[in-house]
């Protein structure tokens, strides 16, 4: 329970906890390590055995226990990383000795046009699968006829006459052009993330090791000395990060794909990859969402639920993050649904590695891909998977690397503060970090931040956020679905963008959305499909306590799963407010036809701007575009904290902990901020995370709170 004493001095896991991957050689240089990470005001270690000889050398880790040992004499809170550097899974690339076949797969898709006789000779991989379709001005006609594939270098056919195309697809290892390849580690082959044998072969050399280990030479159960484990940037490979010699767009794969498909879906795959690398219909859309949605189910499990039911048997918590938070197109390359695989992590998390551009550069747009972008939306994403599955924690690997690598000016304390701010306000509560410590470096120009108040603040916001739970009245949906029926990969590099223009669009719409309801003051959670009842006679599944959803928002959600659909009218009808941007439901996910979305999507929406009202006071509204959507919200009344000054740089979030709600502001600018806030509690206390002073409002004053607020600083409202 949050008390006065403990917000004024906070606990060590409500700190910053430091990143080392090596501990030092002697308990003298532990000793004084330890004490300036003390004096520094740091909470803990996330560590591991040293990367030399990795999991290999009784010297190393004898020094990794004999480290560990003193650190928790040092009263210090510890997480286990489980990788010699990133991506997880190698176990330091010994994962892949012996066992090559476990190595990231995909199958790569190839074609050449012509008449006559056409050959293609196959750059990579072993064909599986190979068609002859017509062309009709330029394009295949799906799904091709089948052809026998007899020289596995060099596939060659005769055509019947006219144009046609040639399709072969390849079953390849992944690695040139992909994040193996491009990560600033080590560049080396990675694991199959879908091979539940290449996973547990990790688990067997590194989480196994680790028990063994600290049990033999510490004699504890892992859990007595770590609190979680971090895993780092697992990914499926198959969205390309540079131009590395790459041969193909490639789709997921693995040994036993093509079963799960066939016992999944009663229906053969190979026959249908054309449609996942050609056109856009409802075959396409159909096939797209069947693969990716098999895809997502069983990465989900036998990567992020294999860790996890490791680290619950042992009483652990499974932690870390996942690769490129911030885009959809990315979710489908890497994950399929990335939430589906966040969902399998005990304390999901985010990476933010710029600690640059905040203040007046906020609503600005760093990058396509929403990399580096000055408000970290993937904390909501992430924030939001926590609440559907009841995480008390949400943790963000923060650093300035990129100012750093790119030797730009250091960073200050404001700027650190200013991207800390903005990652709590969005729904993490736990730090661990790279930025760098002066004693880790020989440069004597080094940065010296004042680390005893910045962990203090940290550790401030974070005795009052974790544990507690988003108490708002807004959702907006994880389009993933629509993603899914427009995506095509390509050759390309992600940053490049060259996917279907239909499908990029779903994710800059959803990314705008989520950015402008962020600083509209319209306070929101992300719902995805498995959020939904399974259909229409289901609990009230807006009822989530402490949270009610009055508003949901749908942003390009052509596509959508029947039962979600039904939810959702379900949800209208019995008094939501729903509000779909850019385009209403009308396509089902599971057949690709208009069917019961399209139906119950033409009963609630209307022509644009039209709004449509139930007697009980369920409306819903299809808005072109975000500026309308948020007009609306604010319209209809949404959101129970009411910022009433203009032009201000304050953000919030509405939580509840310890039997309490409570209101958190933020001042994401440069400037000092006068405001005046309405807040839906009758007795209000405000907490000051800088100076930890607790204070009531006078009631006498009224139920508008006029506030003072420091660039770059956080206040609670506490429900008294």
């Amino acid at each position: 329970m949050t008390t006065r004493s403990r917000f004024a001095n906070p606990p060590a896991d409500r700190r910053i906890l430091q990143m080392f991957h090596r501990m030092p050689e002697t308990a003298e240089e532990r000793r004084r390590m330890y004490e300036q990470l003390k004096a520094a005001g740091f909470g803990g270690l996330v560590t591991n055995v040293a990367f030399h000889e990795y999991l290999e050398s009784e010297e190393h880790w004898q020094e990794f226990l004999d480290g560990v040992e003193q650190a928790r004499q040092h009263g210090f809170w510890l997480w286990l990383y489980d990788e010699e550097g990133y991506p997880s899974g190698l176990a330091g690339g010994l994962t892949l000795c012996d066992h090559p076949e476990y190595q990231a797969e995909g199958v790569g898709y190839y074609h050449v046009d012509g008449t006559g006789e056409i050959s293609l000779t196959v750059p990579d991989g072993v064909p599986i699968y190979a068609c002859l379709c017509p062309l009709e001005e330029g394009e295949p006609v799906l799904p091709g006829e089948s052809v026998e594939v007899r020289d596995p270098a060099e596939v060659v056919v005769q055509t019947p006459g006219a144009d046609y195309r040639l399709m072969v697809f390849s079953r390849q290892y992944l690695y040139e052009g992909t994040h193996a390849a491009a990560n600033v580690h080590q560049h080396r082959p990675y694991i199959n993330m879908l091979d539940d044998r290449a996973v547990n072969r990790f688990v067997e050399l590194t989480y196994d090791a680790y028990e063994k280990r600290v049990s033999e030479g510490l004699g504890d159960a892992l859990s007595d000395v770590f609190a979680a484990v971090f895993t780092d940037e697992p990914s499926l490979q198959g969205g390309y990060l540079v131009d590395g010699g790459q041969t193909a767009p490639v789709i997921a794969w693995s040994y036993d794909l093509e079963e799960w498909y066939r016992k999944s879906y009663h229906e053969e795959l190979l026959p249908l990859l054309p449609y996942l690398f050609e056109g856009q219909g409802e075959e396409q859309t159909r096939v797209r969402c069947w693969f990716y949605n098999l895809v997502s189910e069983l990465l989900a499990e036998r990567y992020g639920g294999t860790l996890q039911g490791w680290c619950q048997e042992r009483g652990l918590a499974s932690s870390g993050h996942l690769l490129l938070e911030e885009s959809l197109v990315a979710h489908v390359y890497y994950y399929g649904d990335y939430m589906r695989s966040a969902r399998r992590q005990d304390w999901p998390g985010i990476d933010v590695l710029s600690s640059r551009g905040v203040g007046a550069q906020a609503r600005e747009s760093a990058t396509p891909l929403g990399m580096l972008e000055p408000i970290p939306l993937h904390a909501k994403l992430l924030g939001s998977v926590a609440e559907l599955v009841g995480a008390p924690r949400v943790m963000s690997e923060t650093s300035d690397h990129v100012q750093r690598v790119r030797s730009q000016e250091p960073v200050t304390d404001e700027e650190i503060l200013g991207t800390i701010g903005w990652q709590y306000v969005l729904g993490v509560n736990t730090l661990t970090s790279y930025y760098r410590q002066g004693w880790q470096t020989d440069d004597d120009d080094a940065p010296a931040h004042d680390w005893p108040f910045i962990n203090t603040y940290v550790g401030r916001l974070g005795e009052m956020l974790v544990g507690s739970r988003w108490a708002g009245e807004i959702a907006v949906y994880y389009p993933i679905a629509t993603a899914w029926s427009t995506f095509i990969p390509q050759k390309a590099t992600v940053y490049e963008r060259a996917e279907p223009a239909e499908c990029l669009a779903v994710d800059d719409l959803f990314r705008d959305v989520s950015k402008q309801l962020v600083l509209s003051n319209l306070d929101y959670t992300l719902l995805d499909s498995p959020a939904f009842a399974t259909g229409p006679r289901e609990a009230d599944w807006w009822r989530r306590d402490p949270a009610s959803i009055k508003y949901l928002v749908l942003p390009l959600a052509r596509v959508v799963p029947r039962r979600v659909m039904m939810a959702i009218y379900q949800f209208w009808r019995a008094g939501g407010k729903v509000l779909a941007v850019g385009a209403r439901p009308e396509i089902e996910a599971e057949t690709g036809q208009p069917g019961i979305v399209a139906q119950m999507g033409s009963l609630m929406f209307a022509e644009p701007d039209e709004v449509r009202t139930l007697p009980n006071g369920g409306r819903s509204v299809l808005v072109s575009d975000v500026a309308t959507l948020t007009r609306a919200l604010h319209g209809w009344g949404a959101s129970e904290v009411k910022l009433l000054t203009e032009d201000t740089t304050i953000v919030h979030t509405i939580r509840r902990g310890d039997g309490r709600t409570f209101v958190m502001l933020f001042n994401y600018g440069e400037a000092r901020q006068r405001f005046v806030v309405k807040v839906p509690m009758s007795r209000v206390e405000i907490w000051d995370p800088v100076t930890a002073d607790v204070a009531p409002w006078p009631q006498e004053a009224g139920e508008l709170i006029a506030l003072d607020l420091e660039p770059y600083r956080a206040l609670f409202l506490r429900e008294g």
